[in-house]
Parts: C-alpha cells; structure tokens; sequence
C-alpha cells in the first residue's frame, strides 16, 4: 500500500469514528464489536498479553471514553477544550500506531507520533464540524463551529448568514494554523 492509499485510509477511518461518535454512523456502529475483535487478534500475534502495548492500549480507551462522555454533556465548546476533548474522540486511531513503535522496539517515538496524530485529530473534526453542519444542528449536538457562531454572531444572524459572513474563513483559518504546525513536524516524523 502506498503512502497515499495509507493517508486515504486513514481520513476514511476518522470519518467513520467520527460518524459514530456524531451519532450519525448507524452501519459504522453495527461494526465497531467485530473490528475490535480482528484489531485485537491482529496485536495478539505481534505483541504478547504482558507487553506494555496492553496497557497504552487500556489508558488510550480511556482516554478515548472520557472525551466522548465530557464532549457529549458540553454546552459550549472553546478551541483548547476542542483540542483538548472533541479530537480526543478518535484516540483509538493511536493504538495502531502504539503497535508498530511497540512491534520495531522504538517506543521512543510513540509520544511524537501521538502529538502529531492528536493535531491530525483536530483537522479532521473541524473539516466533519464544517460538513455536518446542519445535521449537527438539527440533531442538537454541540460542535466547536456552532459554539463560535453562538459566540460570535450579529444579534438574529442565522449560522448560515455567519458562516457566509465569517464562519467559513474563520475555521480555514484554524484549520491552516494546524496544517502548519502538521506540517513543521513532518521533517522530525520522516528521520524517524
């Protein structure tokens, strides 16, 4: 698989957790039991039941539980809790890479692959916030890009009038600020 197919992979995963997660993800939620089966099975001949990997693998779901419950019960959402809880959802998606640290004895670069999956993370969900949009508001789950139309909006502006106004340009702008710093760890990634 080439590095494109892998990139195109993994947004396709993200996007799937992230319809679960969404409450949008019907088919991907009937899914998700059997994919931990086969991801488990997978690790469990690489990796033996005492690895270290086990318990990178019980804090990540932890990790990943206590987003999903304290983004799930958020009234507002601010950038740092965005960055800090909303990508945090799809921690899961370090598990696979926690495995091949763990597999070629380099745990070592575990911590900066993570820091650089977690601001992926980020991209990512602004980009779905963006796409989902109406859905989001229809279903009343709250998003980062609706808390900043609440924050920031003219008095009766409708999130269609500021996203047309300031919305839009406002997340490319947050979006480019992650994609540059994505983009300053990349030499660091490709030594490794």
């Amino acid at each position: 698989m080439n590095h494109t197919a892998i990139h195109v992979q993994v947004l396709n995963d993200f996007s799937r957790l992230g319809n679960v997660m969404d409450q949008h993800g019907e088919a991907e939620l009937a899914l998700l039991p059997a994919t931990s089966l086969f991801h488990g099975r997978t690790y469990f001949r690489y990796l033996c039941a005492q690895h270290p990997f086990w318990d990178f693998v019980d804090s990540t779901c932890s990790v990943m539980a206590e987003a999903a419950i304290r983004d799930a019960a958020a009234h507002e959402i601010t950038v740092e809790q965005f960055a800090e809880v909303t990508a945090r959802k799809t921690a899961g998606m370090r598990i696979p890479l926690a495995a091949v640290c763990y597999r070629y004895v380099r745990p070592d670069l575990l911590e900066p692959w993570c820091v650089f999956y977690d601001l992926l993370a980020c991209v990512n969900q602004a980009m779905n916030d963006v796409l989902d949009w109406r859905e989001d508001l229809e279903d009343g789950v709250q998003t980062l890009l609706l808390s900043e139309w609440q924050r920031r909006k003219a008095e009766a502006q409708s999130l269609m009038g500021w996203l047309l106004t300031e919305g839009f340009l406002w997340v490319r702008e947050l979006v480019c600020v992650w994609l540059t710093e994505l983009e300053r760890m990349r030499p660091a990634l490709v030594s490794c």
